[in-house]
């Protein structure tokens, strides 16, 4: 027997599935609260999970072609379509934007066709589309916190992005990627030759 959701296009054989689903995605009913951040969630498994990656930092999924970790296996199969198989099957209707995942999808949609920036900044007139920007934000101007170090001089920067820009110019090595150019200097510091 399938279960098809009335409210959306959701569909499964198991019946606790779908009433997990329409008790947490429509109803909103969520009993389960987080006693270190006060997130509240619809099932007990969900705050487990929260609780895990959020307040424990546990990554037990690694990826088996690349450095990646994360705490859910679904995020590693997600990872692994996206940045291995290099696939996008969600596009936009209203242009040719194709990405990975819907959540990306719906992002795309309220940026560039809505043009909507619900984030705001306590300190300043900045408003963005994401929360993640807003962070960044705080964190580059207000806070400026400089998370990301060059390994070969003193340089220091707020975003990953910046740093690789940097290191382009700092090694001179325009033809390499910064993770590149780190196993390179790994290499070198341990007088592995290499090609």
């Amino acid at each position: 027997m399938v279960f098809e959701c009335v409210d959306c296009k959701y569909k499964t054989t198991n019946k606790s599935h779908y009433n997990r689903h329409v008790s947490g995605v429509h109803n909103k009913i969520k009993n389960f609260e987080c006693k270190l951040c006060n997130s509240k969630f619809s099932e007990n498994s969900d705050l487990q999970r929260h609780h895990k990656a959020i307040h424990l930092k546990l990554k037990p999924y690694e990826c088996k072609l690349c450095n990646y970790k994360c705490s859910q296996n679904g995020h590693l199969q997600q990872h692994h379509k996206a940045i291995h198989l290099k696939l996008k099957p969600f596009k936009c209707p209203k242009c040719d934007y194709e990405c990975s995942t819907n959540s990306n999808l719906k992002i795309h949609n309220k940026v560039v066709h809505l043009k909507l920036k619900p984030y705001e900044c306590s300190k300043c007139p900045y408003k963005c589309s994401q929360n993640v920007h807003l962070q960044q934000h705080h964190k580059q101007v207000h806070t400026k916190i400089k998370n990301f170090k060059c390994s070969t001089c003193s340089y220091k920067c707020s975003r990953n992005s910046d740093l690789k820009k940097h290191i382009k110019i700092c090694t001179g090595k325009d033809n390499c990627s910064a993770g590149e150019f780190k196993i390179k200097q790994i290499l070198n510091e341990m007088r592995v030759k290499y090609k």
